[in-house]
Order: C-alpha cells, then structure tokens, then sequence
C-alpha cells in the first residue's frame, strides 16, 4: 500500500521524510562531515543495489536516504549561519560599522529599528570588509532628526555595541534572537544613540533588495497619501505584510478573534493578486500562455515585494503550479502540488520547517483540502428547506471552509499562542471576504493612480469606509465574553490526540482509516504511558527564578504538588511583571493555583505583579513580614487580598512555614526588633530544607540584617545555594555573612543594564572569593534549580545556539 501510493503522491512521501530527518537534526547534533558521510553510504546502495533488492528493502533504502538527506541539508544550513553570527567576545563589544540600509527603518516609541547590510566591520581596532545583515537599535533622541531621516539604501556609519542576541528571557517565551537569526539577522547592535548614526552624505546604494525597498516604500507613500492613518496601516499590512505601524490594541484584537492571519499575506491575497494581473492582462488581448507567463511574472513580483515571507511563497508556488498546469492542459493532484511547494522551499531553506507563518499556512490549505469536501457533503445531503427557500448553501460552504481551515490551524494557534478564539468561524465570515476586497481595492487605488488622482481618491474613499467597519467589527467581536480562552500546557501529544479525534470523526466509515487510527492512537497511548513512567520520579523540588527584569520572583513546587510564589517583580506603567511575565509562565506550566504568595517586603520590584496574579489566579493566602508597612502599595495589596477573600499571614523570625511534609522552611527575617527604616532590612529571610539540600531566600536584606542573623546563629545559614539579596548591591552579602553560608552556587535576580549598576563588582568579587559559582537573570534569563534531596542542581533550558 505505502509503494503504491509512493507512485500515486511521491512528493508528499519524500517531503515527510525530508521534514523528519529536518527534526532530528534538532534533537541529534551530528558533525557536518559525518552527515555527509551517512547520506552517501545511503544513496549509494539504493542506486546501485536498486534491481538486486526486493521493493520493500530497496523503498527502506530510500526512504532512509532521503531522510539523512534532510538531516544533511539541516546541519550544513546550521553550519554555515553559525560561521556568519557575529558573537561579541564578552557581554558586548565596541564596534562600528559601514553598510546600506537594506529595509524601510521600523520607528518605535523609545528606538528605531534599522536593518543594515555591512560593508565594513571595525572591532578591536581592525577593519575588515564584511558583509552580513545586521538589525541597529537606535534610540530615539529627542530633538535629533537624524534616525528619523534615514531612507531606504543609504550609506551609513554607526557607532554602537555588538551585543549578543536577546533570547528567552524565560522557559516557553518567544525568543527573538532566534527569530531574527531564522530571519537572516546575523548581527546585533546597539547604537550610542541617534548621534551615532552618520549618513554619509551623497552615497547610496541600488541593488536589489534596496531597489525593492525603495518600491515598497513608494506604494506605503502612496497608501500615506490616499488614506486616513488608521485605514493605511491596515492596509500595508492586509495587503503587504507590514505590520510596523499597526497599534498593538489592533492586532490584539485580530488574535483574540482568530483573525490575525488575515495582516500576513497568503493564498486568499495571491489569488486576487492573479485574478487582478489576468484581468488587466485580459484587456491587452494577449495570447493565453503569454498572459499566463505575465501572470507568473506579477506573482513573482508581489512575492519579493511583500517579502517572501514562507505563506506568501507556498502560495505563489502553488499558483504557478496550477497555471503552468493549465498552459500544458494537465489537472495536477492538490495533495502532490502542495507536497511539491513545500519540498521546494525546505530544499531552498531547511530551516523553513520551524517558521509559524510555513507552519500555518500549509496546515490551514491541507485541512481545507481534507475536511471542506465532506463538510460540503453535509451541507449538501441536510434536507432543510429553509436552505432551499433561503438560499442559505452558498453561505454556509463559505462558512464551511473557515471551519475547515480552522480545525487545522486550532492545535498550531493553542500551541503558539496558548490562546484558541472560540468567535473565530464567525468572524472570518465577515473578515476574510471584506479583506479581500480591501486587496482588490488597494491594488485599484495603486493602479488608479498612475492615471488619476481623482479616481485613486474614489477607490481610497471606499476603501477607508470598509476598513472602518471592519476594524469596529473586530474590535467589538474580541470584546464578547469568552471571545477566546487560554490555553496552557498544549504540547506534541495532545496535539496529536486532537487530530486524531477529528479525523475520526470526518473518516469513520472508512475501515482502513480506523485500522490506521487504532493504531495511531496505541502508539501515541504507549509513549503517554511511558512518558509518564520516566517523568513520574517522586519527591523532587523545583525552583524557578523567573526572569523579570531588576527585580524579584521565584516559584517553588514542592514535592507534594504545592506552588508557592516568593515575591512578584515589577510593575510601572509601561511593565506589569506579574501580567506580562509571571501569569503567562504560570499557565504555560500548567499552574492555576498558586497555595500562597510571599512578599518579602514593602518594594514595589518585589511586589508590584502580585495585584494582578490575586486577581487572575486562585491564591491560598498572602504571607507578608509582620512589620510590613501599611502605606503606599504594601496597604493596597494588603486590602486587595482582604476584599476578595485572600488571608493574610504575618510573619517573623522565628517563625517557620509548613507547605509539604518533607520540606522545612525556616524563617530567618525579619528581627522582631526594629534594625532600621530601611524596609530591606525588614525583608522576609527563608531557610529551605529539602532531604540533604538547601536554600536560602534572603529578600533584599543588607548587612545590618545579616550581621543580626549571623550572631543569631552561624550553623542554621549554611547552604548549598544563595539567592543574592538586593540585585547583587554592595550592601549586601557579606564577607561574614558568606563565611556562614559558604554556598557552592550563587544566583542573582537582576535587570540588564540597570541604573544602579547592579550586580556590584565587590559582591562578584566577593562570591568568586568564597568559591561560589554565580548565575544570573540579566545573562542567563529565568533559572530553574531541581533537588532530588541530595542538592540543588541547575537544570538547562535554553537551546545551544539560536540554530
């Protein structure tokens, strides 16, 4: 069965073995020269022993080969952006740089973003000719024009620092150096500031993709000019790609209607972009095959335009597909043309397979190709006369195929987004049409133009009207309730489960599908279980120092299953560490609950989130020091807790806190008597007992609070790992204080490059003496520790590379 439809649909079959071997080049790192090596060992028997094996052995031959293939073709694209990267030597480096900008600068409130593709690369006092594309940071600066003037193509000389790729600051956040590496960043810089930036007056540069900036940066002009502001960002956006200037209310809402992927350009803009160039073409009166080509021609054309992003590609790829199979008269296979398209761009860029955008857009068109048919079926067979006397069919085929797209993109949006709209079906009725006509007129608008201003305006009047409703109805739609629930913990697994219920459900009355089914769902049960069995190692303790910036949050899991906050982190007006950080890691881990929530004292970078996490999550108790003061943002959470039923529990030295019954918490902070009116002298101090291993939470305690603890008694301190107090600050840790803790890792919660300038060179120094290793949240984002009772050990989490 599998040789006959390897000859029916060999593009599908190769492109499933090529992804495979593309995935366990992720998971299996193997050296470039061995790869190579496999990958001939392989293709060599298959050519060669083709008539000397059975079908069977000769089709396992090949198929093993195209997956080493694919393994190959990874590793070596791994190899070669990991030789283009330019990594500063240390935390960052001084350098300077000659180059092109290569795209439309994205301006920001604080900075403007600017791709620049190098020419010369100054670093360590050497200059050296390099070209690698580069993303510059530039602050805004008020009153300098200069970021504000930079165009497309212009020579520029920037001063700043090479620093290293911003990655996840946390487990399961999006990582943007990543990102940007996938994107072609291959370089990191951060400008002095506007000041730093030299336009070298009167050098420009025109190749290609400058020529293309410069064209995209007309039609963005002439949206500019015909449209209200509002209208022309939605407009670059629906009909381009470029969500640069779309407000971040806007495109929230476009998420939490499932309707985001409207404002990424796919199949639906490339099939009005053909159906306009044919149309135009048609008026010409040429030859079929040569309005054809020309077609091709103005797809190739959009698709640079809008910036090859991978949905806009597969879907250009796929029209060519067709049209060319209309000039020679063959109707092609869908499934075998969408093989086809995604074969192409894994064999042009490998690393294709971990873009969204690939990974959406081919989900969305295979689960039309799947599921539309027989939903078309049912729509088809009911036997409802209103359809007949309403003519309601065409309407809900419509539907139909929003529901189809839906069902396969679900797992992707849940996985990605920890978010499923539950109005979506219903709003991409409206919104997936309406955007098309947007295209349709925004191409009308850029055409009418060229001729008349006048009829380019009547177009763009028309345009703004149809934005405006549909920006209001997508607004209103994302403010229903329940207009789109979280969802946290969605992984491979229940993915898997999910598809396979649903296909289920569409293919039941087929035996060799549920034959396929049944054993699909033994297979997936089987490494649930075992999964389960490797992961079910009891009594273990883990600690997550999240990284929230120049500030404190740590989440415990005990042994028995309790979680406990201690502190919350920051929150000002532009941050909430306890919405945007500390909620998100919650529910991606799977936590609803949180037993209780320490504050350890009255600072607002240890206790400005906790408002929104008692409001957002179900909280045992509020545990807070006994002298805590009840003024400010300390007497505001004490009453919020209150008036929504959260007890509050006050605590001292002394003291001790019972959350699981194989671990002891001791209570070390603060003194019952007053040290000072400093409240980090008042700061809760934790001792953590668990089997042989130890913790000590010291809040942002100084030392007068530690000289007080160590006379108190030296023996209790020592511990295995040390949470810095106050960020690292000098007048923190101690020498005697270290000498009675004598821990063998340090772990320091601090903001990068903050204005106090913390950590302090004399606590490092400090720490180094005493021979602690130190780790901490500005270089390394969020820590995570895990005991087994013998110690603490750190458990990574971050990839190797960002390849």
């Amino acid at each position: 069965m599998i040789q006959s439809s390897w000859r029916r649909r060999p593009a599908c079959w190769v492109v499933l073995l090529l992804s495979a071997g593309i995935l366990l080049a992720e998971i299996v790192r193997l050296p470039l020269r061995i790869s190579i090596g496999v990958l001939i060992a392989l293709f060599l028997p298959a050519l060669m022993t083709r008539r000397c094996l059975t079908r069977s052995l000769n089709w396992c031959l090949w198929a093993a080969a195209i997956v080493q293939l694919g393994w190959t073709i990874s590793s070596a694209r791994r190899s070669g952006i990991a030789e283009e990267l330019l990594i500063p030597d240390s935390g960052g480096e001084r350098v300077t740089i000659v180059g092109a900008i290569e795209a439309e600068p994205v301006r920001r409130k604080t900075r403007v973003d600017v791709e620049v593709l190098t020419s010369q690369l100054v670093r360590d006092r050497v200059s050296q000719r390099l070209t690698r594309s580069v993303l510059v940071h530039i602050p805004a600066r008020a009153g300098s024009r200069t970021s504000d003037s930079l165009q497309v193509g212009d020579i520029v000389r920037i001063v700043g620092t090479l620093e290293p790729f911003p990655g996840a600051r946390n487990p399961g956040e999006f990582d943007y150096g990543r990102f940007l590496v996938l994107n072609g960043i291959r370089g990191f810089v951060a400008a002095d500031d506007s000041g730093g930036v030299t336009v070298l007056t009167g050098e420009t540069t025109a190749s290609f993709n400058h020529i293309v900036g410069r064209v995209r940066k007309s039609i963005y002009q002439l949206f500019d000019q015909f449209h209200r502001p509002e209208a022309s960002s939605f407009l670059k956006g629906v009909v381009f790609g470029y969500r640069g200037e779309l407000s971040s209310e806007v495109k929230q809402s476009f998420m939490e209607t499932g309707t985001i992927h409207i404002l990424a350009v796919s199949g639906s803009n490339v099939a009005v972009v053909t159906l306009i160039f044919y149309s135009l073409i048609g008026f010409l009166r040429v030859p079929f095959r040569i309005a054809t080509g020309l077609t091709l021609l103005g797809l190739v054309w959009y698709m640079v335009i809008t910036g090859m992003s991978p949905s806009v590609v597969r879907a250009t790829i796929m029209a060519g597909v067709i049209l060319l199979g209309t000039v020679l008269g063959r109707k092609g296979d869908i499934y075998n043309s969408l093989a086809a398209a995604a074969l192409l761009m894994l064999l042009w860029d490998p690393l294709f397979l971990y873009d969204v955008g690939f990974q959406l857009s081919f989900a969305a068109v295979l689960s039309i190709v799947v599921f539309y048919p027989r939903l078309e079926e049912l729509i088809d067979s009911a036997g409802w006369d209103v359809l007949k006397r309403w003519r309601l069919a065409p309407v809900l085929k419509l539907g139909a195929v929003s529901v189809a797209a839906q069902i396969g993109t679900l797992p992707f949006s849940a996985f990605y987004f920890d978010r499923v709209s539950l109005v979506a079906i219903v709003a991409n009725l409206v919104v997936v049409p309406l955007s098309g006509i947007n295209t349709l007129l925004g191409f009308a608008t850029i055409i009418a133009s060229i001729c008349s201003t006048q009829i380019a305006a009547c177009y763009a009047a028309l345009n703004d009207l149809l934005v405006s409703f549909l920006l209001r109805f997508v607004l209103l739609s994302s403010q229903l309730p329940m207009a789109s629930v979280e969802i946290s913990g969605y992984g491979v697994l229940p993915a898997c489960t999910y598809y396979l219920i649903v296909i289920a459900i569409f293919f039941h009355s087929r035996p060799l599908v549920l034959r396929w089914l049944v054993f699909a769902a033994l297979f997936i049960a089987n490494i649930q279980i075992y999964k389960g069995v490797a992961e079910s190692a009891p009594y273990r303790m883990r600690v997550t120092l999240l990284d929230v910036g120049q500030g404190d949050a740590i989440v415990i899991e005990f042994p028995n299953g309790t979680r406990v906050l201690i502190d919350a982190g920051p929150r000002n007006p532009a941050f909430d560490a306890g919405k945007k950080t500390i909620a998100p890691w919650l529910h991606r881990s799977g936590i609803r609950k949180l037993d209780a929530i320490v504050i350890t004292h009255a600072h607002d970078d240890h206790l400005g989130g906790c408002a929104s996490l008692l409001t957002d999550f179900k909280v045992g108790k509020l545990i807070v020091p006994d002298t805590a003061g009840v003024r400010g943002s300390a007497k505001f959470l004490l009453d919020l807790a209150r008036g929504i039923g959260v007890g509050v529990d006050f605590v001292r030295e002394g003291n001790s806190l019972q959350f699981d019954t194989l671990t002891r918490i001791f209570v070390l902070g603060p003194s019952e008597k007053r040290l000072s009116d400093d409240p980090n002298d008042r700061s809760i101090v934790l001792k953590i007992l668990f089997g042989r291993s130890s913790m000590l939470l010291t809040g942002d305690a100084s030392v007068i609070a530690e000289s007080r603890m160590v006379r108190l008694g030296r023996e209790l301190l020592n511990s295995g790992v040390l949470k810095v107090a106050h960020h690292g600050a000098s007048t923190s840790t101690g020498a005697h204080f270290l000498d009675a803790i004598r821990p063998s890792l340090a772990l320091i919660s601090v903001g990068r490059a903050n204005k106090f300038g913390h950590p302090s060179d004399t606590t490092l120094e400090r720490l180094r003496r005493f021979g602690a290793a130190t780790s901490r949240t500005d270089f390394d984002g969020g820590l995570i520790l895990q005991s087994d009772g013998r110690e603490f050990s750190l458990i990574p989490w971050r990839k190797l590379g960002f390849i």
